[in-house]
């Protein structure tokens, strides 16, 4: 993440490799925003299927994170797309409606890190049964 003082006296913040930029009133302002503003992108990721790409290092730069939940979403939509297991796929598995899915392993709309936890469970099964499968 960089940021970057604007001729408006505002800051800028860009997310390195991820498209987005947010502005505060100052520094302190400006990683509020980023943090909200991350969110969004994280969730345009998934909502256009494509994988997230995990952060790059930080090098002296400032340094947002996401909460726990979140961070495990990203994993979970990743995780599916890196196995190719579809929202309906994973729905039919768990016995929940597509939707639920969906919402499971976005990071924009809440949760509990318990249900995500079950997702990926899921996937370890899957996982496990092909592999026994092919043996």
């Amino acid at each position: 993440m960089d940021l970057t003082a604007e001729e408006s006296g505002q800051i800028a913040v860009l997310f390195g490799s991820l498209p987005g930029k947010t502005w505060g009133h100052d520094e302190s302002d400006a990683l509020i925003r980023a943090a909200d503003a991350l969110i969004i992108v994280l969730a345009g990721y998934v909502d256009a299927g494509e994988r997230i790409p995990l952060p790059s290092p930080a090098r002296g730069r400032p340094v947002i994170s996401v909460a726990p939940l979140e961070a495990a979403k990203v994993r979970l939509h990743n995780a599916m797309l890196d196995a190719g297991v579809s929202d309906a796929d994973m729905a039919r598995t768990l016995g929940l409606p597509k939707s639920v899915v969906q919402r499971l392993r976005n990071p924009i709309f809440p949760g509990e890190l318990a249900e995500v936890e079950m997702a990926f469970a899921a996937l370890l099964a899957a996982d496990k049964s092909q592999s026994d499968a092919s043996a």
